[in-house]
């Protein structure tokens, strides 16, 4: 949850802060940033899956590159690695979506703020900290709320992947329900642990409910 609620997002508002910059041939980044968002689970799993494997993916460029401690890892086979690989597939399939999401809000910012911030001397980076990104800010909250609840579901990269393991180091509650229901024959401790998901995300709810009641813009 703290990996998706920092690094999607920041690479979204990132790049669509950057496609909102383009001229020409902007529709042609839009769609290429967000084409991984459209590629079967299954499809994109076993690509990185490819990526992945010590011997024909990306180790095999470290090791021609010269870096011997790098190409030693073993991203889904370690427990140290596992989780974070996974984060990293399902991040890179996400984070076009929540571009496309910035760069909607970005189209309905005030520009005439901008232009003030302009006559008044501001630079670039003063103009998106204290004009843009205030504007921005029910989206991304909005996008932290999604991605919150988001985690605690999260369930079909780590099991085409990993399966939870190895030594369940990359377990998460969905794989853990899905185990407990029909590889242990357990659908009442499957249930409980539905119910305690569903909680989590009634929590997070409500925690932003709280806050939009004194004021926050969500």
């Amino acid at each position: 949850m703290v990996f998706f609620c920092t690094v999607p997002i920041s690479l979204g508002l990132v790049f669509a802060v950057l496609v909102s910059k383009v001229k020409r041939g902007q529709m042609v980044y839009r769609t290429l940033f967000f084409l991984p968002n459209i590629v079967s689970t299954a499809v994109s799993a076993r690509i990185w899956m490819w990526i992945y494997n010590p011997f024909v993916g990306i180790n095999t460029v470290f090791e021609a590159m010269g870096f011997t401690a790098i190409a030693s890892i073993s991203y889904l086979g370690d427990p140290a690695y596992a989780l974070f690989s996974v984060a990293v597939t399902d991040a890179w399939r996400y984070w076009g979506f929540l571009m496309v999401l910035f760069l909607s809000a970005l189209h309905q910012t005030d520009k005439s703020l901008e232009e003030a911030g302009v006559l008044e001397g501001a630079n670039r980076w003063q103009i998106f900290w204290h004009i843009v990104l205030p504007q921005l800010r029910p989206t991304m909250m909005l996008m932290l709320m999604l991605t919150m609840i988001w985690s605690f579901a999260a369930f079909d990269y780590v099991f085409l992947m990993t399966s939870g393991g190895p030594g369940h180091a990359s377990e998460m509650l969905g794989t853990y329900m899905y185990k407990e229901a029909l590889y242990n024959q357990s659908p009442g401790y499957a249930s409980s642990v539905a119910l305690a998901m569903a909680l989590f995300s009634f929590i997070i709810i409500v925690g932003f409910g709280i806050l939009k009641k004194r004021g926050w813009d969500i």
